[in-house]
């Protein structure tokens, strides 16, 4: 592993030179990036030439893993990906880092390194974007949890990288926090998938400090900023952390306007689609590299509420099995409907009237396809609406020392683990402490519930699961007879 030489914060600091203190800061977050990653890590700061604004990596912090490459310092641009990234002062992620007029091209291409993180850095003391992190690696399969780790060791040493959720804190919307309580209370009855979240649109100041041949004047520019999210998972191992690390970077980066939500389709219609291979078919760099653990299939509807007036929500749905898709599309907007009521399709429909969405897997380019929900009428739909929803939900009743909880997962998310922890929770008990058994109706009998079999069992043959909760210590607390 080479990295850039360690210095000492003491002794560069005390020079006060804020340009210094950067670059010290930069290597310390570099030095705590686990070795196990295989790539380049660099930091390219502006300089001037004359009347020209420049990057360079020219003595700055850098890290070569695992390569067996020497770092060239000669590097010095004024365009491509880490200029365009110091220039729009926004985070990005490339699947395929072929920079104009940059050295490291070659480099790349020699090494198989054809996944990029570019990281705008911003120091408090100072105005404007001090530099970019540029982080190039050979697997997309780590670029979500690099950029996530980069991001975090950035900011424990007092740097500032994008979040939507700060950018969201400075600046005021009239009825958003309403709105997003609205939200946050209706997305854990919405059960029938493992992942949601919530983008709003945002008209977003880049405030240049000074123009050039890297940064024009402050423009005005339409993002996606996340607003929110929630999962129904235990995210915490295999593709499901991963999961977790793509919510994390949702709000470190930003969606353009017209682009990440924008393929096939059109803004003034906004019209709902639904993607069932985001590794095929979505625009979305994070979604693509999400794709790489498992086949997610993705519905995007874009809503109004009555609280916020013209303000967009892009509301994103993410599973990853096969399911029928007017079914599950139908019972989501309804459980929408019901617990978020001042939302309605931004097309001005409520969440239950009969919509086209919009089929990525069926269409081209030069031909949009499309499938109907809700063609039923209203008094046929109230009628079957509570056993479409229950076909995909399985409903859990728990009791121990005389307490009670239920709860509903989906189907393809009821597994014995997922099942084990939630209890858990409830009833704020470690699951080392206790052991679970479930009663079988047939038999009339209790029995131990302890595997992924025991669950497909039990919903195989019923969609509600009662199960009592036994301590494996007898003496610790009195159990309901």
């Amino acid at each position: 592993m080479a990295s850039s030489p360690p210095s000492s914060k003491i002794s560069t600091s005390s020079s006060g030179d804020p340009q210094l203190i950067v670059e010290d800061k930069i290597r310390y977050a570099f030095e705590n990036i686990d070795d196990a990653y295989v790539g380049i890590i660099q930091f390219w700061a502006p300089i001037k030439t004359g009347d020209k604004h420049l990057l360079t990596t020219n003595g700055q912090p850098f890290k070569l893993a695992k390569l067996g490459i020497t770092k060239d310092d000669r590097t010095i641009i004024s365009n491509g990906a880490p200029a365009r990234a110091f220039r729009n002062q926004l985070p990005e992620l490339l699947a395929d880092p072929r920079y104009q007029t940059n050295p490291l091209e070659s480099l790349a291409l020699k090494y198989e390194l054809r996944n990029s993180i570019l990281l705008p850095v911003f120091d408090p003391s100072q105005s404007g974007c001090v530099g970019v992190v540029e982080c190039v690696t050979s697997s997309p399969r780590d670029l979500i949890e690099l950029f996530n780790i980069l991001n975090d060791e950035l900011e424990k040493e007092g740097l500032i990288t994008f979040d939507a959720r700060k950018r969201l804190a400075c600046r005021t919307i009239s009825s958003l926090q309403h709105a997003k309580e609205e939200i946050d209370e209706a997305l854990p009855f919405i059960v029938m998938l493992p992942f949601a979240q919530v983008w709003i649109a945002y008209e977003d100041e880049n405030q240049a400090h000074f123009s050039s041949s890297l940064q024009d004047t402050g423009t005005k520019r339409m993002l996606w900023l996340k607003l929110t999210s929630h999962s129904h998972a235990i995210l915490e191992d295999g593709y499901l952390l991963r999961l977790k690390d793509y919510s994390t970077a949702c709000y470190r980066i930003p969606l353009k306007m017209e682009k990440d939500f924008a393929e096939m389709m059109t803004h003034e219609s906004y019209e709902p689609r639904l993607i069932q291979n985001i590794s095929k078919f979505s625009d979305n760099k994070l979604q693509s590299l999400l794709s790489t653990f498992v086949d997610f299939s993705c519905f995007v509807v874009y809503l109004r509420s009555t609280k916020t007036g013209d303000l967009v929500y892009v509301f994103e749905f993410l599973w990853e099995e096969p399911r029928d898709k007017v079914i599950l599309l139908e019972s989501l907007l309804l459980a929408l409907k019901k617990h978020s009521p001042s939302f309605k399709f931004a097309c001005g429909k409520e969440l239950d009237d009969e919509i086209d969405i919009l089929d990525l897997q069926n269409s081209t380019r030069s031909e949009k396809k499309y499938f109907k929900i809700f063609q039923t009428n209203k008094l046929s739909l109230e009628k079957g609406r509570s056993s479409r929803v229950r076909e995909d939900l399985v409903t859990i009743r728990a009791s121990y020392a005389g307490d009670v909880a239920n709860f509903t997962l989906p189907v393809s998310s009821a597994t014995f683990k997922v099942i084990e922890n939630e209890i858990g929770k409830k009833f704020e008990l470690d699951p080392a402490h206790y052991k679970l058994k479930y009663f079988d109706d047939e038999d009339n009998e209790w029995y131990l519930f302890t595997s992924g079999a025991n669950v497909r069992f039990c919903t195989n043959n019923n969609r509600d699961i009662l199960l009592r909760l036994f301590p494996r210590d007898p003496s610790h607390t009195r159990i309901e007879k």
